[in-house]
């Protein structure tokens, strides 16, 4: 990756015997970047802007939160109660045979992070979306691979795989989803858009309905008028996709309502309430990987000591 970012190691004591391990700042395996970067442990600094910025949100927790100071705890916060420091180092060590997907998913995660920060919502929803493009086609095939059954395997991809030129990568992604984690606590819970973060009162409603429009009917949970609207888990990919398609391409003359400029008046504002929960949705989508790749090398680890 360029050297214009930089990490800066904030959790982790540099007199702590596994430093050379959790630290991020000596870390180069991308994995474990991300990782830090999703669970707000960190600061990274950019020697564009020449500015420092740093990370406190927990992307990894359903709503997300934000840390008010950072420890070394916040490494086990979100991983299972009985993984050590050891295990931590161990694991993303290991991790090494996805690391292109990974090195790019963490540039994109970091210049979306970085334009967040800068309150460029608009710029960060190009790079939100371009990670929801970059793990779509990869996280089912990553997830499949681990499976010790070839026939089971086989047929999960056949069941997801898109049925004709018109269907693309992000509904094999949509299908994977309800076929793999529609049993898991997260594909049951909500994301939650507060338009009280709009900071323009008398464009609240205007987004409101904006918003509503492009939402799968069947994937609202539940709306408070001008103020919020809940979206099921699993539709808030259809979701994203719709606004991006429908603001982005403004092709005239096609059946499609584009969302027009002249709408909204101002896309930074427009885009604000969608960006931190657009990053804990991909935050739970990649953490789910994540956790599945560890269970398996834990399993294997374990197996090779017997």
């Amino acid at each position: 990756m360029t050297d214009r970012y930089t990490f800066v190691e904030r959790a982790v004591p540099a007199n702590h015997a596994l430093i050379d391990g959790l630290s991020v700042e000596r870390s180069a395996n991308s994995a474990f970047k991300i990782y830090r970067l999703l669970t707000g442990s960190c600061d990274v600094y950019d020697e564009f802007f020449q500015r420092k910025f740093k990370f406190r949100k927990d992307y990894l927790q359903l709503p997300y939160g934000k840390r008010s100071r950072v420890s070394l705890s916040a490494l086990l916060q979100n991983l299972p109660t009985e993984m050590t420091y050891e295990d931590v180092v161990s694991y993303f060590a290991s991790l090494r045979s996805n690391e292109k997907f990974y090195s790019v998913v963490e540039f994109e995660l970091i210049s979306c992070l970085i334009a967040r920060e800068r309150e460029n919502y608009l710029e960060a929803y190009i790079f939100l979306y371009r990670l929801i493009e970059g793990i779509s086609f990869s996280i089912p095939l990553i997830y499949m691979s681990r499976t010790k059954s070839f026939q089971k395997t086989f047929r999960s991809l056949q069941a997801c795989m898109p049925k004709s030129d018109k269907e693309g990568e992000l509904l094999f992604f949509r299908r994977f989803i309800d076929s793999h984690w529609k049993s898991e606590n997260f594909y049951r819970s909500t994301i939650d858009i507060n338009l009280m973060l709009v900071d323009v009162e008398d464009l609240r409603g205007v987004y409101f309905d904006l918003y509503k429009k492009h939402a799968p009917e069947r994937g609202i949970a539940g709306e408070v008028e001008d103020e919020q609207i809940a979206i099921k888990f699993p539709y808030f990919l259809d979701f994203l996709i719709s606004i991006r398609n429908r603001y982005f391409h403004f092709l005239q003359g096609t059946w499609q309502e584009n969302i027009e400029s002249s709408e909204i008046v101002f896309p930074d504002l427009f885009f604000k309430p969608l960006v931190d929960i657009g990053l804990n949705w991909i935050a739970l989508a990649l953490f789910e990987v994540i956790k599945f790749d560890m269970d398996n090398h834990m399993t294997g680890s374990s197996s090779s000591r017997r």
